[in-house]
């Protein structure tokens, strides 16, 4: 999958190592131990990073990097960039993302925290010869990133993937990140996934009220609350419309009858599902009710 940041490639999922930025970085002589720390403070703050670490969670080695990040991130220390990314960083307990972009002259470039990143939304297409289509870098996010990140900004993520002119290819992309978004959830219950989860269901759904946008809006809903009783009668109703059980519906019919905790139905869609169908039914986020 391609994608393009003013006409540039941007490569997403590299695993970046920052040692290999400054050699020397390790090497740097600190004198004052506190503003050692007060920058390495300021980093986790401006980088968003919210878990509490001891100066012990680190070896002298990844105190250094993290020195050294404050130039770079911070500061905007310049550095040398083959190439547009965006990937993680693993530095002792913290796993952060981040951009690496290059200046629009020359081979110099900054890393940047990729959540506050100056680049906008991206193009994205399926293959080379395939058609582009406007998308957000952050649908590329996996579902260990959305459990494991310590920099993530669920609000600009948010905002990033609900601004996107809607297109048919982009709802495509954004409901495979809502689907992992919601693993991610049962995963760890971490009620900010919950939200962005809301809003990113809620944005499909205000573009497209087909039954699977609505099961997906819906299944949000039930990990938040009770159903109303409106959304009951939509749920029986889109039910009915879906008729007698048949290759095509088949899915469809088991999710919202999960939905509706109908488990003797569920169990009998099940049945009558290939192995094929099986398998992928219960790789999905609503097979959890």
């Amino acid at each position: 999958m391609l994608r393009y940041c003013n006409g540039a490639y941007v490569e997403v999922g590299k695993i970046f190592s920052f040692e290999c930025l400054e050699n020397k970085s390790i090497c740097l002589t600190v004198e004052d131990d506190l503003q050692f720390i007060k920058r390495i403070v300021e980093l986790f703050k401006y980088m968003n990073i919210q878990d509490c670490y001891c100066v012990d969670s680190f070896s002298d080695k990844e105190l250094h990097i993290l020195h050294e990040l404050y130039d770079y991130i911070i500061l905007g220390k310049r550095y040398k960039v083959d190439k547009n990314g965006i990937g993680r960083c693993t530095v002792g307990p913290l796993i952060v993302l981040v951009a690496s972009i290059k200046d629009d002259n020359g081979d110099m470039g900054r890393i940047y925290d990729a959540f506050k990143m100056p680049v906008g939304n991206v193009e994205m297409a399926v293959s080379d010869k395939s058609e582009r289509f406007k998308s957000s870098v952050f649908t590329q996010l996996s579902i260990d990133d959305y459990s494991q990140l310590s920099n993530i900004d669920y609000c600009v993520v948010a905002k990033s993937i609900c601004s996107v002119t809607y297109s048919k290819m982009y709802e495509e992309v954004v409901t495979n990140s809502l689907l992992r978004i919601l693993v991610a959830y049962d995963k760890t219950k971490n009620n900010n996934l919950l939200d962005l989860a809301d809003k990113i269901s809620a944005y499909i759904f205000s573009h497209n009220t087909h039954d699977m946008a609505f099961i997906n809006r819906m299944q949000v809903i039930k990990r938040r609350r009770e159903f109303s009783i409106s959304e009951i009668e939509e749920m029986l109703d889109r039910k009915n419309k879906l008729g007698k059980l048949n290759n095509d519906n088949i899915m469809l019919l088991a999710a919202i009858n999960s939905l509706l905790d109908n488990s003797r139905e569920v169990d009998f869609c099940l049945k009558n599902m290939s192995q094929k169908q099986r398998n992928t039914y219960m790789a999905y986020p609503i097979s959890i009710f």
